[in-house]
Protein backbone atom coordinates (compact mmCIF):
# COMPACT_ATOMS: atom_id res chain seq x y z
CA UNK A 1 0.00 0.00 0.00
CA UNK A 2 1.55 3.57 -1.10
CA UNK A 3 -0.84 6.35 0.57
CA UNK A 4 0.13 6.97 4.17
CA UNK A 5 -0.22 10.07 6.62
CA UNK A 6 2.78 11.10 7.84
CA UNK A 7 3.93 13.65 4.87
CA UNK A 8 1.67 16.17 3.23
CA UNK A 9 0.60 18.45 5.87
CA UNK A 10 4.02 20.48 5.53
CA UNK A 11 4.19 20.85 2.39
CA UNK A 12 0.93 23.96 2.03
CA UNK A 13 1.46 27.13 3.67
CA UNK A 14 1.63 29.65 1.22
CA UNK A 15 4.59 31.81 2.01
CA UNK A 16 6.95 28.98 -0.30
CA UNK A 17 7.80 25.38 0.31
CA UNK A 18 11.52 26.35 -0.29
CA UNK A 19 11.89 29.07 2.14
CA UNK A 20 13.94 29.07 5.39
CA UNK A 21 11.56 27.92 7.81
CA UNK A 22 9.86 30.55 10.82
CA UNK A 23 10.03 29.71 14.19
CA UNK A 24 7.65 27.73 16.21
CA UNK A 25 4.48 28.68 17.63
CA UNK A 26 3.84 29.13 21.07
CA UNK A 27 3.24 26.03 22.74
CA UNK A 28 0.23 27.01 23.92
CA UNK A 29 -2.63 27.72 21.37
CA UNK A 30 -4.00 31.05 21.25
CA UNK A 31 -8.32 31.63 21.03
CA UNK A 32 -9.69 30.80 17.49
CA UNK A 33 -9.12 33.96 15.68
CA UNK A 34 -7.51 35.68 18.29
CA UNK A 35 -4.35 36.07 15.28
CA UNK A 36 -5.38 38.40 13.10
CA UNK A 37 -2.25 37.69 10.92
CA UNK A 38 -3.83 33.77 10.65
CA UNK A 39 -3.30 31.80 7.22
CA UNK A 40 -7.27 30.95 6.47
CA UNK A 41 -7.23 27.97 4.65
CA UNK A 42 -9.84 26.19 2.95
CA UNK A 43 -9.21 21.83 3.22
CA UNK A 44 -10.79 19.32 0.57
CA UNK A 45 -10.78 16.04 1.77
CA UNK A 46 -11.05 12.10 1.27
CA UNK A 47 -10.62 12.06 5.24
CA UNK A 48 -8.30 8.95 4.73
CA UNK A 49 -5.81 8.32 7.67
CA UNK A 50 -3.31 10.64 6.29
CA UNK A 51 -5.82 13.04 6.02
CA UNK A 52 -7.44 12.96 9.55
CA UNK A 53 -3.34 13.88 10.75
CA UNK A 54 -3.36 17.09 8.12
CA UNK A 55 -6.28 18.17 9.51
CA UNK A 56 -5.39 17.76 13.11
CA UNK A 57 -1.36 19.34 12.41
CA UNK A 58 -3.63 22.16 11.06
CA UNK A 59 -6.22 22.52 14.05
CA UNK A 60 -3.69 22.67 16.70
CA UNK A 61 -1.83 25.69 15.04
CA UNK A 62 -2.83 29.10 16.50
CA UNK A 63 -1.46 30.65 12.90
CA UNK A 64 -4.27 28.78 10.53
CA UNK A 65 -7.73 29.05 10.58
CA UNK A 66 -9.94 26.30 8.73
CA UNK A 67 -12.78 28.24 7.10
CA UNK A 68 -14.14 25.25 5.16
CA UNK A 69 -14.07 21.61 5.18
CA UNK A 70 -15.18 19.87 1.88
CA UNK A 71 -15.12 16.08 1.63
CA UNK A 72 -14.65 14.15 -2.05
CA UNK A 73 -17.10 11.69 -2.36
CA UNK A 74 -14.82 9.81 -5.36
CA UNK A 75 -11.86 9.55 -2.24
CA UNK A 76 -11.81 7.15 0.41
CA UNK A 77 -14.20 8.31 3.39
CA UNK A 78 -17.75 7.84 1.63
CA UNK A 79 -19.98 11.52 2.07
CA UNK A 80 -22.24 10.89 5.43
CA UNK A 81 -19.69 9.28 7.70
CA UNK A 82 -16.84 11.51 5.76
CA UNK A 83 -18.93 14.71 6.70
CA UNK A 84 -20.02 13.32 10.41
CA UNK A 85 -15.95 12.35 11.10
CA UNK A 86 -14.99 15.96 9.57
CA UNK A 87 -17.31 17.85 11.77
CA UNK A 88 -16.74 16.07 14.81
CA UNK A 89 -12.51 16.58 14.47
CA UNK A 90 -13.21 20.16 14.11
CA UNK A 91 -14.87 19.96 17.19
CA UNK A 92 -12.09 18.33 18.87
CA UNK A 93 -9.64 20.88 17.45
CA UNK A 94 -12.20 24.06 18.81
CA UNK A 95 -13.74 24.80 15.53
CA UNK A 96 -17.15 24.68 15.41
CA UNK A 97 -18.27 27.23 12.87
CA UNK A 98 -16.29 25.83 10.00
CA UNK A 99 -19.07 24.40 7.64
CA UNK A 100 -18.54 21.28 5.86
CA UNK A 101 -20.15 19.72 2.56
CA UNK A 102 -19.77 16.65 0.63
CA UNK A 103 -19.82 16.53 -3.15
CA UNK A 104 -20.22 13.71 -5.48
CA UNK A 105 -19.50 9.91 -5.14
CA UNK A 106 -18.51 9.28 -8.93
CA UNK A 107 -15.70 10.48 -10.88
CA UNK A 108 -16.27 13.00 -14.04
CA UNK A 109 -15.22 9.95 -15.95
CA UNK A 110 -14.53 6.52 -15.53
CA UNK A 111 -15.49 4.29 -12.56
CA UNK A 112 -12.09 3.63 -11.26
CA UNK A 113 -12.50 3.63 -7.22
CA UNK A 114 -10.29 3.33 -4.12
CA UNK A 115 -10.73 -0.68 -2.76
CA UNK A 116 -13.84 -1.09 -0.55
CA UNK A 117 -12.33 -2.18 2.22
CA UNK A 118 -10.34 1.04 2.44
CA UNK A 119 -13.40 3.16 2.79
CA UNK A 120 -14.88 0.82 5.03
CA UNK A 121 -11.96 1.21 7.87
CA UNK A 122 -12.02 4.91 7.09
CA UNK A 123 -15.55 5.27 7.81
CA UNK A 124 -15.13 3.95 11.24
CA UNK A 125 -13.45 6.87 13.61
CA UNK A 126 -14.39 4.90 16.99
CA UNK A 127 -10.62 4.48 17.77
CA UNK A 128 -10.51 8.06 18.70
CA UNK A 129 -13.34 9.26 21.64
CA UNK A 130 -14.22 12.15 18.67
CA UNK A 131 -16.54 14.37 20.56
CA UNK A 132 -20.60 14.13 19.62
CA UNK A 133 -22.09 17.29 17.60
CA UNK A 134 -25.19 18.49 16.78
CA UNK A 135 -24.58 20.06 13.40
CA UNK A 136 -24.99 18.55 10.34
CA UNK A 137 -23.92 19.20 6.75
CA UNK A 138 -23.38 22.67 4.71
CA UNK A 139 -26.40 22.05 2.78
CA UNK A 140 -24.95 23.83 -0.53
CA UNK A 141 -22.78 21.01 -1.26
CA UNK A 142 -18.92 21.01 -1.45
CA UNK A 143 -18.50 22.59 -5.25
CA UNK A 144 -20.68 25.36 -4.14
CA UNK A 145 -19.10 26.26 -0.62
CA UNK A 146 -15.49 25.84 -2.14
CA UNK A 147 -17.02 28.92 -4.77
CA UNK A 148 -18.35 30.91 -1.64
CA UNK A 149 -15.92 30.58 0.34
CA UNK A 150 -12.24 31.03 -1.92
CA UNK A 151 -12.84 34.86 -2.46
CA UNK A 152 -9.05 35.65 -2.99
CA UNK A 153 -7.47 36.19 0.42
CA UNK A 154 -7.54 31.58 1.05
CA UNK A 155 -5.68 28.92 0.56
CA UNK A 156 -7.10 25.77 -0.97
CA UNK A 157 -5.66 22.23 0.43
CA UNK A 158 -6.61 18.93 -1.39
CA UNK A 159 -6.01 15.65 -0.17
CA UNK A 160 -8.45 13.77 -2.36
CA UNK A 161 -9.49 13.29 -5.64
CA UNK A 162 -9.83 16.98 -7.25
CA UNK A 163 -13.79 16.11 -8.61
CA UNK A 164 -14.98 18.86 -6.34
CA UNK A 165 -12.27 21.47 -7.20
CA UNK A 166 -13.39 20.16 -11.27
CA UNK A 167 -16.62 20.73 -10.34
CA UNK A 168 -15.87 24.49 -9.03
CA UNK A 169 -14.15 25.54 -11.79
CA UNK A 170 -17.05 23.89 -13.97
CA UNK A 171 -19.67 26.17 -12.78
CA UNK A 172 -17.40 29.45 -12.60
CA UNK A 173 -14.00 29.36 -14.89
CA UNK A 174 -13.39 32.57 -12.38
CA UNK A 175 -12.65 30.59 -9.55
CA UNK A 176 -9.15 29.84 -10.58
CA UNK A 177 -8.04 33.52 -10.30
CA UNK A 178 -9.70 33.60 -6.62
CA UNK A 179 -7.40 31.17 -5.33
CA UNK A 180 -4.15 32.96 -4.71
CA UNK A 181 -2.62 29.44 -3.05
CA UNK A 182 -3.19 26.13 -3.89
CA UNK A 183 -1.38 22.81 -2.95
CA UNK A 184 -2.18 20.07 -3.93
CA UNK A 185 -1.42 15.99 -2.78
CA UNK A 186 -1.56 14.60 -6.06
CA UNK A 187 0.69 12.74 -8.78
CA UNK A 188 3.96 11.06 -8.98
CA UNK A 189 6.77 12.36 -11.21
CA UNK A 190 9.66 10.12 -11.06
CA UNK A 191 8.77 7.60 -8.03
CA UNK A 192 6.62 4.66 -8.95
CA UNK A 193 2.85 4.81 -8.44
CA UNK A 194 0.83 3.35 -5.50
CA UNK A 195 -2.34 2.25 -7.72
CA UNK A 196 -2.78 -1.40 -9.37
CA UNK A 197 -1.29 0.35 -12.58
CA UNK A 198 1.92 0.85 -10.34
CA UNK A 199 2.76 4.09 -12.52
CA UNK A 200 -0.33 6.62 -11.21
CA UNK A 201 -0.81 7.98 -7.93
CA UNK A 202 -4.21 7.55 -6.32
CA UNK A 203 -5.79 10.79 -6.17
CA UNK A 204 -5.04 11.55 -10.09
CA UNK A 205 -5.86 7.82 -10.73
CA UNK A 206 -9.58 7.54 -9.57
CA UNK A 207 -10.29 10.97 -11.54
CA UNK A 208 -8.24 11.82 -13.71
CA UNK A 209 -10.23 14.16 -16.20
CA UNK A 210 -10.77 15.94 -12.55
CA UNK A 211 -7.13 15.97 -12.22
CA UNK A 212 -6.41 17.14 -15.93
CA UNK A 213 -9.16 20.04 -15.82
CA UNK A 214 -8.15 21.73 -12.79
CA UNK A 215 -4.01 21.21 -13.73
CA UNK A 216 -4.89 23.09 -17.15
CA UNK A 217 -7.55 25.35 -15.14
CA UNK A 218 -5.14 26.50 -11.75
CA UNK A 219 -1.97 27.60 -10.63
CA UNK A 220 -1.48 24.25 -8.35
CA UNK A 221 1.70 23.43 -6.33
CA UNK A 222 2.06 19.39 -6.61
CA UNK A 223 3.08 17.46 -3.95
CA UNK A 224 3.65 14.40 -5.62
CA UNK A 225 4.57 10.91 -3.96
CA UNK A 226 8.20 11.39 -4.74
CA UNK A 227 7.87 14.26 -2.04
CA UNK A 228 7.00 11.70 0.67
CA UNK A 229 9.75 8.88 -0.11
CA UNK A 230 12.51 10.63 2.27
CA UNK A 231 10.36 11.33 5.22
CA UNK A 232 8.21 8.28 6.18
CA UNK A 233 6.38 7.58 8.75
CA UNK A 234 9.04 5.43 11.41
CA UNK A 235 8.65 3.68 14.35
CA UNK A 236 10.75 6.69 15.92
CA UNK A 237 8.16 9.10 14.60
CA UNK A 238 5.40 7.36 15.93
CA UNK A 239 6.63 6.92 19.61
CA UNK A 240 8.47 10.40 19.76
CA UNK A 241 5.06 12.03 19.16
CA UNK A 242 3.28 9.45 21.60
CA UNK A 243 6.02 10.89 24.05
CA UNK A 244 4.73 14.60 23.68
CA UNK A 245 1.12 14.55 23.80
CA UNK A 246 0.36 17.72 24.82
CA UNK A 247 -2.73 18.17 22.95
CA UNK A 248 -6.31 16.49 21.95
CA UNK A 249 -4.76 16.99 18.52
CA UNK A 250 -1.89 14.92 18.67
CA UNK A 251 -3.37 12.14 20.84
CA UNK A 252 -6.10 11.58 17.91
CA UNK A 253 -3.37 11.18 15.29
CA UNK A 254 -1.31 9.14 17.71
CA UNK A 255 -4.47 6.54 18.12
CA UNK A 256 -5.34 6.67 14.43
CA UNK A 257 -1.39 6.27 13.48
CA UNK A 258 -0.51 2.64 11.78
CA UNK A 259 1.02 1.60 14.47
CA UNK A 260 -1.56 1.35 16.99
CA UNK A 261 -4.66 0.56 14.85
CA UNK A 262 -4.96 -2.96 12.55
CA UNK A 263 -4.94 -2.33 8.54
CA UNK A 264 -4.46 -4.40 5.68
CA UNK A 265 -3.51 -1.65 3.87
CA UNK A 266 -1.00 0.50 5.87
CA UNK A 267 1.79 -1.10 8.23
CA UNK A 268 4.46 0.53 9.46
CA UNK A 269 7.76 -0.65 8.60
CA UNK A 270 11.44 -0.76 9.22
CA UNK A 271 11.71 2.00 6.80
CA UNK A 272 8.15 3.29 7.37
CA UNK A 273 5.39 4.48 5.49
CA UNK A 274 4.67 7.19 2.78
CA UNK A 275 2.67 10.09 4.31
CA UNK A 276 1.82 12.13 1.48
CA UNK A 277 -1.14 14.79 2.87
CA UNK A 278 0.25 15.67 5.72
CA UNK A 279 3.11 17.28 3.27
CA UNK A 280 0.49 19.11 1.84
CA UNK A 281 -0.42 20.20 4.91
CA UNK A 282 2.56 21.73 6.17
CA UNK A 283 4.02 24.15 3.66
CA UNK A 284 0.53 25.87 4.06
CA UNK A 285 0.73 26.34 7.41
CA UNK A 286 4.13 28.11 7.88
CA UNK A 287 7.02 28.06 5.63
CA UNK A 288 9.80 25.31 5.15
CA UNK A 289 7.76 23.38 7.38
CA UNK A 290 8.48 20.29 5.38
CA UNK A 291 12.37 20.43 6.86
CA UNK A 292 12.23 17.15 8.72
CA UNK A 293 15.06 15.23 6.79
CA UNK A 294 18.38 16.28 5.53
CA UNK A 295 17.09 14.28 2.14
CA UNK A 296 15.62 15.98 -0.84
CA UNK A 297 12.21 17.00 -0.64
CA UNK A 298 10.20 17.33 -4.21
CA UNK A 299 7.58 20.33 -4.69
CA UNK A 300 6.35 20.40 -8.54
CA UNK A 301 4.86 24.27 -9.27
CA UNK A 302 2.38 23.60 -12.46
CA UNK A 303 0.71 25.96 -14.33
CA UNK A 304 -1.54 23.86 -16.23
CA UNK A 305 -0.36 21.03 -18.37
CA UNK A 306 1.61 17.71 -17.93
CA UNK A 307 4.49 17.90 -15.50
CA UNK A 308 6.42 15.32 -17.22
CA UNK A 309 9.01 18.01 -18.47
CA UNK A 310 9.34 19.70 -14.69
CA UNK A 311 12.83 21.59 -13.93
CA UNK A 312 15.11 21.86 -10.88
CA UNK A 313 15.42 25.03 -9.30
CA UNK A 314 17.55 25.64 -6.16
CA UNK A 315 16.20 25.76 -2.65
CA UNK A 316 15.77 29.69 -2.17
CA UNK A 317 16.19 30.75 -5.59
CA UNK A 318 13.33 32.77 -7.38
CA UNK A 319 9.83 31.31 -8.32
CA UNK A 320 9.27 30.79 -12.07
CA UNK A 321 8.19 34.08 -13.67
CA UNK A 322 4.10 34.04 -13.82
CA UNK A 323 4.15 35.17 -17.05
CA UNK A 324 5.72 31.72 -18.80
CA UNK A 325 3.33 29.28 -20.05
CA UNK A 326 0.20 27.54 -18.74
CA UNK A 327 1.84 24.07 -19.94
CA UNK A 328 5.19 24.71 -17.88
CA UNK A 329 6.48 23.54 -14.70
CA UNK A 330 8.83 23.39 -12.36
CA UNK A 331 10.04 20.97 -9.31
CA UNK A 332 11.86 22.13 -6.29
CA UNK A 333 14.30 20.42 -4.24
CA UNK A 334 15.34 21.25 -0.70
Amino acid sequence: MGRTATAVILLAMLAGACEPSLERSQATRSPAGANADARHVVVDTDLAFDDIMALLYLLQRDDVVIDAVTIAGTGEAHCDPGVRNAIRLLALGGETDAPVACGRETPLQGTNAFPEEWRTAVDDLSMLDLPEVGRGEDPRGAARLLLDTLDGDGTLITLGPLTNVAQALRADPGFASRVPEFVAMAGAIDAGGNTPSGVAEYNVWVDPLAAKEVIEGMDVTLVPLDATDDVPFTPFFAETLAAHLTNPEAEAVTRSSPRTRRSSCRVVTRSGTRSPRRWCSGPSSRPGAGHGSSSPRRETRARGGSTAGTRVRPCGSPRPSPTRSRSSASTCRC
